[in-house]
């Protein structure tokens, strides 16, 4: 197990000796293979992107979820962000997902607005025609 994963890997020794010898070489290769991975977690609320009104609201594009990723060594999590084009919302719509990927996995999360984008009012319609 390798975090919350199982992982299988599949290796070969050649040129042993004897059992014994083949055996401890075995138990190092499993170990530094082993020790070569690791879990990566991008969290819920993770900032995607971010929206700002002409009447000066702003909410930020936030992972609704967490995603967790099994990674080898120096390997990173790419992410590709696709935002709808959003004026008035609630805190916790949703407004896109991102494509979250390694290597090896591809996970899409949604993304949700971690603040309302409210609706300016008539008063700032007024002063403000042709916005």
């Amino acid at each position: 197990m390798i975090g919350s994963r199982s992982v299988t890997l599949v290796g070969a020794v050649l040129g042993g000796p004897d059992h014994d010898t083949v055996d401890s070489s075995v138990r190092t290769l499993l170990a530094s293979a082993v020790a070569g991975f690791s879990e990566l977690t991008v969290p819920a609320g993770t900032v995607f992107g971010g929206y700002a009104t002409r009447w000066d609201a702003t909410a930020q594009a936030v992972t609704a979820e967490a995603a967790t990723f099994l990674v080898w060594g120096p390997e990173a999590v790419g992410a590709a962000p696709a935002l709808d084009a959003v004026v008035t919302a609630a805190a916790g719509d949703a407004v896109g997902s991102v494509t979250l990927s390694t290597p090896r996995e591809t996970a899409e999360v949604p993304l949700v607005l971690d603040a309302a984008l409210p609706d300016p009012g008539a008063e700032w319609r007024w002063t403000h025609p042709g916005r």
